[in-house]
């Protein structure tokens, strides 16, 4: 494998890692607004939509609530499993990305042919 071939698939694993992170938050935090109502708030009733305009500052409460590990003081073993994958795959993303920028210099991937017309 060349090192295009190489970045192409822990890109692709970047990509899947990020869809896999946002279905297991999306089971977390809906395990948290069933049985834990009052963190649920504290969380700012977070809901995934592209539309809400505060649903950023959801977000990043959600990101702070995974970073500070806030989600292993419930006491729930579920709770916390998923909590663990969603940081792991979180900081996985976050490598990717910046593993990306540094390799492209942000601006892409950039494929070179060389050819010889004889």
């Amino acid at each position: 494998m060349n090192s295009v071939q190489i970045a192409v698939v822990i890109y692709s694993a970047g990509a899947i890692a990020a869809v896999s992170g946002f279905y297991i938050e999306a089971r977390m935090l809906r395990i948290i607004r069933v049985l834990y109502p009052d963190i649920w708030q504290s969380l700012g009733s977070p809901r995934f939509s592209f539309t809400d305009p505060n649903a950023i500052w959801s977000q990043l409460r959600i990101t702070k609530f995974l970073l500070l590990r806030e989600y292993r003081l419930i006491g729930d073993q579920t709770v916390t499993r998923l909590g663990d994958i969603s940081l792991a795959l979180l900081l996985f993303c976050t490598a990717t990305v910046a593993g990306y920028y540094m390799t492209t210099n942000g601006r892409g991937l950039s494929f070179t042919y060389r050819f010889t017309i004889r």
